[in-house]
């Protein structure tokens, strides 16, 4: 009878095990077996895609990572502030770029003076001049215009055929100011401040996504292990009613009653203290949670969390190197630093040219028509302008060859901290795969001990306190596979934000 008791006892234990389902239409914890856990990759995007055609945070959708990600990216507070930065860095450059518009210039008057020819005579005359200019980044400056001078006109006025002047003008700084000059440098200034925003948002999106992402899967390993310590209170639930039914038939002592109940309470109290952590890690994810209208989205229910999730996988030496390649044209810090050194190698030009004596050619080409006119008009000329010192510029051109000096060394120092912070994300990613595989190996072993005992216990050769126990075992080694593969997903999205992947 002794044996026939433990045989029904462990067939209603086993019965109550959280297996594999054999139909599909059966649910059980996804984290129960590996098959379950490292889906294919196109079944884990084919999931994606159809979890994807509903709008975030709809009740009844699950929340896909890459979903959640792309929520944040779009609507979190900090990242839509450093973007505005960006924005306003946009407009200061183009700010600067006004000063190369084209321009409309017109200069019109009507003088009465005395005559000095005739003193007591009054005299009238009208003048015009009308052109269009333009100043280049060369430091060159055109125009196209037109004159027109008619009456009793006076110096500094010269009169016009009836139908007027029609001139092309052009002035070129030959030395001084050509191509290297104060108006070329501000725009690249104002570039650089678009590129350092650029690179503020890139660090900000790092942090957000970073942050975000380890309370998504907290949320993740929130919600399984509460599907295991609910499933195995459920268990030792109905192990309780088991033994009390035999302990009243005398087929148990009342001790197993005791000892079962107690297994329940601290169930009981691990399932509390699991619950209040998922609920805690759904309130600390919905802080990430943002609408188009920046308004929270709320806090995600525990059926929002999806059942397929990429196989994990271990990355090799080329796969870092290639991270490594492709950090360097996706990390803005290495535009913004060759953007600074093309900025500082044009100030020590600037500041060299400025040492020179300042020489402008202009030419003024013109056609008067009418009555009265004299056809072809021209006036060439040449500014000279002699520096006798030229400390401010010899101090221009110190600073921006220190400043070139400075980058390189800077350039050296980020090239390093770049790289190692790829390979520190590698290391973390790969060891995370190998703890995540050796709490595997723990689980099925637990679980494979845990069968052989009920084996044990049917044969009269083993205690409901063994049971017990081997069951907390393989509870304790399914959460430690549950968390090392939290941490597993965690250095995953830290690897691909290092690199710029998810940004």
């Amino acid at each position: 009878m002794k044996k026939n008791l433990f045989l029904s006892f462990s067939i209603l234990s086993l019965a109550c095990l959280p297996i594999k389902p054999a139909s599909s239409e059966t649910s059980s914890p996804l984290i129960y077996q590996l098959e379950d856990i490292n889906v294919s990759a196109n079944d884990y995007n084919q999931s994606v895609t159809q979890a994807s055609k509903q709008p975030l945070l709809n009740d009844k959708q699950e929340i896909i990572f890459e979903d959640f990600i792309n929520n944040v990216k779009d609507y979190h507070p900090d990242i839509l502030t450093a973007e505005l930065e960006k924005q306003i860095a946009s407009s200061k450059r183009l700010e600067t770029q006004g000063q190369f518009d084209p321009s409309i210039g017109s200069r019109n008057s009507f003088n009465r003076y005395n005559s000095s020819s005739s003193p007591g005579d009054g005299q009238n005359a009208f003048f015009s001049d009308t052109s269009f200019d333009i100043l280049t980044r060369q430091g060159a400056k055109f125009g196209i215009g037109a004159k027109y001078a008619q009456g009793d006109v006076k110096t500094p006025f010269s009169p016009t055929g009836e139908l007027g002047e029609y001139y092309l003008k052009l002035q070129i700084p030959l030395i001084r100011d050509f191509i290297n000059n104060s108006a070329n440098v501000k725009e690249k200034s104002a570039k650089l401040n678009e590129v350092i925003a650029d690179f503020i948002l890139f660090r900000t999106k790092l942090k957000i996504l970073e942050n975000s992402s380890n309370a998504y899967w907290d949320w993740f390993a929130s919600k399984k292990i509460l599907d295991v310590e609910t499933d195995l209170q459920e268990l030792v639930n109905q192990q309780v009613g088991f033994v009390e039914a035999q302990a009243s038939l005398g087929n148990l002592p009342l001790i197993a009653v005791i000892e079962a109940k107690r297994e329940l309470q601290s169930r009981i109290g691990r399932v509390n203290v699991a619950t209040r952590a998922l609920q805690n890690s759904a309130i600390n994810l919905s802080k990430f949670l943002w609408g188009a209208e920046g308004t929270p989205l709320g806090i995600p229910s525990e059926n929002q969390l999806p059942q397929a999730f990429q196989q994990p996988y271990k990355i090799s030496v080329e796969d870092i190197q290639s991270a490594k390649i492709a950090s360097l044209k996706s990390r803005p810090e290495f535009r913004a630093l060759g953007l600074s050194r093309e900025i500082s190698t044009l100030e020590k030009k600037l500041a060299k040219n400025q040492m020179l004596p300042r020489l402008d050619a202009y030419v003024n080409q013109g056609y008067e028509a009418g009555d009265n006119s004299i056809g072809p008009t021209t006036e060439l000329g040449l500014n000279l302008l002699l520096p006798l010192r030229v400390r401010t510029a010899k101090g221009q051109m110190q600073q921006a060859d220190l400043k070139i000096k400075q980058i390189n060394i800077q350039e050296k120092q980020l090239l390093q901290n770049v790289f190692m912070e790829i390979e520190d994300a590698a290391s973390q990613l790969n060891t995370a795969y190998d703890r995540y595989l050796a709490t595997f190996n723990e689980f099925k072993l637990s679980k494979e001990l845990e069968d052989a005992e009920k084996i044990i216990f049917e044969q009269g050769d083993s205690t409901l306190f063994v049971v017990i126990r081997r069951q907390r075992d393989r509870v304790t080694a399914n959460i430690e596979m549950i968390k090392a593969l939290s941490e597993y997903y965690k250095a995953l999205a830290k690897y691909q934000l290092v690199q710029g992947q998810l940004l």
